[in-house]
């Protein structure tokens, strides 16, 4: 049966990434914030936020539990990091419309997914606490001018959602996001496609990075 999480986790993939493009293209403040979209990378964009779903629903199924809030609300943070790193991409911001309300949507659904799972409390003070270290890390980091303050926005809330799954989990998605972004910059220098003073986007590997943990950290 753990096509059932697949399905489940598809069908919330595509409500949530639904729900993301409204603002993302609909929103007239967002049409002058942002270039509008065009049609292609909207249906890449749902389709993306649909196999994600798919992924965290497969990734969190157990019959007998409360699975389905735990992937819905992993679901969120897939969907989260797809549309923040599709406007960083194009013009390199990551919008506070969508990275402050996680700072409340995620400490909610986590103390929800705490509760219906019987986990122990100290699982959502964890999490809390690894949010607040990463947010702090990545302040300090973009201090030096290695990033810019949407990075550090971003990076509080991965590690919030991270942490509750725990440390280690959390360390891996910030290992394999300065990994992808090197190995990303590395190969653009390489092709004379940038040089060292070229600006990377670091969000899109941040997300990315935090998919993969999730991903990886399956048991």
């Amino acid at each position: 049966m753990w096509w059932l999480g697949g399905l489940v986790g598809a069908v919330a993939g595509l409500l949530l990434g639904g729900l993301a493009l409204v603002p993302l293209v609909n929103d007239e403040l967002m049409r002058r914030e942002y270039p509008p979209l065009p049609g292609h990378s909207k249906l890449a964009l749902t389709l993306a936020a649909a196999v994600g779903g798919a992924g965290v629903g497969w990734r969190f199924y157990d019959p007998g539990t409360a699975w389905p809030l735990v992937a819905l609300t992993y679901g969120y943070l897939v969907v989260l990091a797809l549309v923040v790193s599709t406007v960083d991409l194009r013009i390199h911001i990551l919008p506070n419309r969508f990275i402050l309300p996680a700072y409340v949507l995620g400490p909610g659904l986590l103390a929800a997914a705490t509760w219906v799972t019987g986990a122990p409390w100290s699982q959502w003070g964890r999490a809390l606490a690894i949010g607040i270290l990463a947010y702090v890390l990545f302040f300090l980091l973009s201090l030096l001018g290695s990033m810019g303050f949407g990075d550090v926005k971003l990076a509080g809330v991965l590690g919030l959602f991270l942490g509750w799954l725990g440390p280690g989990v959390a360390a891996l998605g910030v290992i394999l996001a300065f990994l992808g972004a090197g190995l990303w910059a590395l190969g653009l220098v390489a092709t004379r496609r940038a040089t060292g003073a070229t600006h990377v986007a670091l969000g899109p590997w941040l997300g990315l990075g935090a998919v993969a943990a999730v991903f990886l950290s399956a048991p």
